[in-house]
């Protein structure tokens, strides 16, 4: 809702999703880091897990839940205050 091009939305989401990876990987590999996997949606889904015993973590989905919350407010709130051409 903030922006009115897909390149740009396109751009967003792929480097969230970049930097989460980047984290993720972080985390990993030096002790100082462990906490950064927690801002990392691949800590909270956890795909071998998924596919290989096909469970899941039962707490993810509040985080999951808790980023659409807040995703879909803010962009409730970004599109309210939008000007839009007629």
């Amino acid at each position: 809702s903030l922006s009115s091009e897909r390149s740009k939305v396109s751009f967003i989401t792929g480097g969230v999703l970049i930097l989460m990876y980047v984290a993720n990987i972080l985390a990993g590999l030096t002790e100082t880091l462990v906490n950064l996997k927690y801002f990392s949606f691949l800590y909270y889904y956890n795909a071998n897990l998924a596919i290989g015993q096909g469970k899941t973590v039962e707490w993810a989905y509040l985080v999951f839940i808790g980023v659409i919350v807040v995703t879909f407010v803010a962009a409730a709130i970004g599109f309210k205050k939008r000007d839009i051409a007629v």
